[in-house]
């Protein structure tokens, strides 16, 4: 489900951005934080945190990202 919702609100969200960029006079001359491409999968998420952290649950929100959920 997260799937189909992601790049809508995505895209959503980049357009309030450009917006707000366009209505200030255009993008922060300040560097940004530096992003590259995800090269890891929810699987080898998933398989790594229950190897490192056993019992720990990993759950998919949007913007591509996960929630890592681990109790001692």
């Amino acid at each position: 489900m997260w799937g189909l919702l992601a790049p809508p609100a995505n895209l959503a969200a980049r357009l309030v951005v450009a917006a707000g960029e366009h209505l200030n006079g255009g993008p922060d001359p300040v560097a940004k934080a530096p992003v590259r491409d995800w090269d890891t999968t929810m699987t080898q998420v998933r398989r790594d945190s229950a190897r490192l952290l056993p019992g720990s649950s990993v759950r998919p929100l949007l913007f591509f990202r996960y929630l890592l959920l681990y109790r001692a």
